[in-house]
């Protein structure tokens, strides 16, 4: 078992020294973020924080899923895996076609597009 928890459903106000102190009742904090808007700064409500062990992160999602904290019912659970994201590097478009450029995990694909 992974010891990386999702919390959601955040306070607006809360920051990574908040999430910090209120899952260090369960045990050893390795680390807490709140996520936050690349554009604004403001926090999306919600954030990740991972715990010394898989026991500790059991024992904080029993202490802490379900719970209020300041007004919000906050849901942890065991957080998945980062789903794999396609980057468009490149499109370049000429009369008869269009050309993307996609990365994905290290690999590079050209794609070509016929335009009618």
């Amino acid at each position: 078992m992974e010891a990386k928890l999702y919390v959601g459903n955040l306070p607006f106000s809360a920051g990574d020294a908040d999430l910090q102190s209120l899952f260090a009742q369960a045990g050893t904090v390795k680390s807490a973020q709140v996520i936050k808007d690349r554009a604004s700064g403001r926090s999306k409500g919600f954030g990740f924080v991972e715990m010394s062990s898989p026991d500790e992160a059991q024992g904080a999602i029993t202490m802490f899923h379900g719970k209020d904290y300041n007004g919000r019912a906050l849901t942890v659970n065991l957080a998945r895996p980062r789903e794999e994201r396609l980057v468009v590097s490149e499109v370049v478009v000429d009369a008869d076609r269009a050309v993307m450029v996609v990365a994905s995990a290290g690999a590079t694909t050209k794609i070509t597009f016929k335009l009618e």
